[in-house]
């Protein structure tokens, strides 16, 4: 007696033997849930990028209390924005902010810029 687990078909010998349906349906359920996850970040990315443009870039003047007060709390002076205006050039968003003015304690001009423009880089954003 042999303990061979081989058939004793000379036709099978050398035969390979297929691929059960089970593994290609596991491949396709992958793949599924591969393209959802693909598909899910790209529409949030994209509304992401179009709320920046036409719902935060637009109010950006109505955020300038708020970010001269956390500054100022932050620096231990006084800081006044003259005006945020946004832009947005090709693909980048950007804001143009003029006569920034940092005061003293005692309240006189320590730090004045009459223009400021900062662009956003999406390849630092990576």
């Amino acid at each position: 007696m042999s303990e061979r687990n081989s058939s004793a078909d000379p036709h099978e010998a050398g035969r390979v033997k297929p691929v059960g349906g089970h593994d290609h349906a596991v491949l396709r359920h992958t793949l599924r849930v591969v393209l959802g996850i693909a598909l899910l970040l790209y529409f949030v990315v994209v509304l992401a990028i179009l709320g920046l443009r036409y719902i935060v870039l637009p109010h950006a003047d109505s955020f300038r209390p708020k970010i001269e007060a956390a500054v100022s709390e932050r620096i231990h002076a006084q800081l006044r924005i003259g005006k945020i205006a946004p832009h947005w050039t090709g693909f980048q968003p950007g804001l143009e902010v003029t006569d920034i003015t940092i005061t003293d304690r005692d309240g006189k001009v320590a730090l004045n810029i009459p223009h400021a423009s900062a662009t956003v880089s999406w390849s630092s954003v990576w």
